[in-house]
């Protein structure tokens, strides 16, 4: 994993679009303050149908699935998976995307890390580093 950067204008400005995107994300996390314990969150990009079908990888990178005698091609889904860690120091939440069991492409792989801390008693954003 890349050493974190301090958060700057310029870090933003180089990956403000990630950023972003990752930052709504942040609503989804179920935090217990009382216990200082995040939940994690892993959506479910497919659809319960699609989870029972039986996936093949093809040499390009889609893969297909066989239904009533045809092959249907898809290309890979990736699942958003979220994380977090609540210390003494602040709050670390961890937003990437991984692999599903059907389909499991190379390019999910991939976490933006988002730390904040109490600065004049407000909570800031620190840090954000990239990994994958």
């Amino acid at each position: 994993m890349p050493e974190s950067e301090p958060f700057t204008e310029a870090l933003f400005d180089r990956h403000s679009e990630t950023i972003m995107r990752r930052l709504h994300n942040v609503t989804k996390f179920t935090i217990h303050p009382g216990t200082q314990w995040i939940d994690d969150y892993l959506s479910h990009s497919l659809t319960p149908a699609e989870q029972k079908r039986k996936y093949y990888p093809l040499n390009d990178g889609r893969f297909y699935y066989e239904e009533k005698g045809e092959r249907h091609y898809v290309t890979g889904i990736c699942e958003l998976a979220m994380s977090g860690n609540i210390s003494d120091d602040g709050i670390t939440l961890n937003i990437g995307s991984q692999a599903n069991e059907q389909i499991p492409p190379a390019v999910c792989d991939g976490t933006t890390i988002l730390e904040f801390g109490m600065i004049n008693g407000q909570l800031k954003l620190l840090r954000v580093s990239f990994a994958g």
